[in-house]
């Protein structure tokens, strides 16, 4: 769409896009973000529908797309989160179960709970700070 993408704008683009394929009538609701120029758009489209006696109820007809409001969320949790500290990464090491042992002073069989996906002891000396902030960058947007 080129142009303004006000509420207006937005609700008299997909109007004329609906009107032109003859679909009006057949639209039921809108998935969307909750930006506000999408808002002002429902409430465009439900008065161009109240013009057209037609019943469309913005409250039943569009949806909050969960996955954006999640995203949001999580965006606004990790932007107040701050770095993490050493302690924070000893708290992970001590809530996993990670052993701080050399992999060359090791020679027990180890459990699934200390080993990584390869088998391999994990110890702090496996892992740095980036490749844990990095796994939870990973898992956020997941």
């Amino acid at each position: 769409m080129t142009g303004s993408h006000t509420g207006v704008a937005l609700a008299w683009k997909l109007w004329e896009a609906l009107a032109k394929q003859g679909m009006i009538k057949s639209l039921y609701s809108i998935t969307g973000d909750n930006a506000a120029n999408n808002v002002a758009m429902i409430n465009v489209l439900q008065q161009k529908f109240a013009g057209i006696v037609i019943r469309w109820p913005k409250e039943e007809q569009f949806h909050h797309c969960a996955c954006h409001v999640i995203d949001l969320v999580a965006k606004e949790f990790f932007a107040h989160m701050g770095e993490l500290t050493d302690e924070d990464y000893q708290f992970f090491d001590d809530y996993l179960g990670v052993r701080q042992v050399p992999i060359e002073d090791s020679n027990e069989e180890v459990e699934g709970s200390n080993c990584d996906h390869q088998g391999k002891i994990v110890s702090s000396s496996n892992y740095n700070h980036a490749d844990i902030e990095s796994a939870l960058t990973l898992t956020s947007h997941q």
